[in-house]
């Protein structure tokens, strides 16, 4: 399955929660009679080979699979208030397409998404490890790892962090995954 977009893997996980969230939109009508009770989904798992990254002089392939499932909220007027969504994605598999070398990234992770009042956005805090990369002989090579809370969900104004995050803004990761591989 080749993939032209999303162009890096925050774009794809964006893209998988955009997908998500329409899921959960088309899930509003059947909730608003049951408002009270919180909605389950999944959990979907989805197996994936895909251009990630483009780099100077050479791609990354991106190979892996990961489970997402998610908990929906309705506040008292049916409205979505709150999405608790966890991801699972033990083994993806980062390849230089020119010289076959390979680095594994490992995450799990959960998003709590969490109305803003008298809005369309959602604060966003994310728990887990999102990227957490060992080299063998080398250690850690990139993580982002422990608590970061975003003010809506587009991820591009850091409220609280603690932890380790190397990664916390998309303009962070396909550098930094380009050198790693270079």
């Amino acid at each position: 399955m080749r993939r032209v977009l999303p162009t890096s893997p925050a774009a794809d996980g964006r893209l998988k929660c955009t997908l998500l969230a329409t899921l959960v939109l088309c899930l509003l009508p059947a909730a608003a009679a049951r408002a009270a009770d919180p909605e389950h989904i999944g959990p979907f798992s989805d197996t994936y080979s895909f251009i990630g990254m483009t780099c100077d002089g050479f791609d990354i392939r991106i190979e892996g699979t990961e489970t997402r499932s998610a908990t929906l909220f309705f506040g008292d007027q049916a409205q979505l208030d709150r999405v608790i969504e966890r991801v699972v994605a033990p083994h993806d598999v980062l390849t230089n397409t020119v010289t076959g070398e390979s680095i594994v990234n490992r995450g799990e992770f959960t998003h709590f998404y969490q109305r803003n009042p008298g809005s369309d956005t959602f604060k966003v805090a994310i728990t887990g490890f999102r990227y957490f990369v060992n080299r063998a002989g080398d250690g850690v090579v990139l993580r982002d790892v422990g608590r970061i809370i975003y003010a809506t969900q587009f991820q591009e104004d850091v409220l609280f962090s603690a932890g380790v995050h190397e990664l916390a803004y998309d303009a962070d990761i396909e550098p930094a995954f380009c050198a790693a591989l270079a």
